[in-house]
This record gives structure tokens, C-alpha cells and sequence, in this order.
């Protein structure tokens, strides 16, 4: 590899990073936004109303969503259709940059 295309690539990594750090920074300073956000597409995807006490977001080392003391409400809001102490989420990382979730192993505590 000479040294002009050796340079090259390690520009252009840097430019990705800087632009995907760029892209992912009004999420990042505001993580009540991001945890809104993935709960309401959770919500959208399973159909059903989700009350969580403490919903907790990290990025590093794995995008993950934890939630805890959780209730799924059914499609009548009066029915509980699942409790659980806590759910463990364990996120793609490429679908997060077009902001959908999609969720790659789920793990409940206490359902």
C-alpha cells in the first residue's frame, strides 16, 4: 500500500467518524430525547401502551435500552398484559442511525 493511499484512507475514516459523531450529537446531549424516542418505537411496534419507571440508554460497549419495573398494558389499557421487574434490550447499531429500533435479543427479570 504506498503512502498517498494509506493517508487517503485514514482521512476519509476520520471524516466518517467526525460526520457520524456530527449526525449522532443532538441524541447523545440529550438522552431523555433518545430514551423517549426508542420507547415510543417500541411502543409502535409491539402495539401496546409500555410503563416504565427507569429506562436507562448506553451506546458503549453494545447499544442497549434497560427498563425496569415495567408494565405492557393490553389493547384495552385497563388489562396488564405483562409485568416484569426489569427488560434488557439489546439494540442494532446500524438500524439507530436512521433513529428505528430494532431489537437483536430481549432478556426479562421477574416477568
Amino acid at each position: 500500500m504506498t503512502v498517498r493511499l494509506r493517508t487517503f484512507l485514514i482521512g476519509l475514516a476520520f471524516v466518517v467518524v467526525a460526520g457520524l459523531l456530527i449526525l449522532l450529537f443532538p441524541l447523545l446531549s440529550d438522552p431523555d430525547r433518545l430514551k423517549t424516542l426508542l420507547l415510543q418505537q417500541v411502543e409502535a411496534g409491539i402495539g401496546r401502551k409500555i410503563e416504565v419507571g427507569d429506562a436507562t440508554f448506553e451506546l458503549f460497549p453494545r447499544p442497549h435500552l434497560e427498563l425496569s419495573q415495567v408494565v405492557i398494558r393490553d389493547t384495552d389499557t385497563s388489562q396488564v398484559f405483562l409485568k416484569a421487574k426489569r427488560f434488557d434490550l439489546v439494540l442494532r447499531s446500524t438500524p439507530l442511525l436512521q433513529m428505528q429500533v430494532v431489537v437483536k435479543r430481549i432478556r426479562i427479570e421477574r416477568p
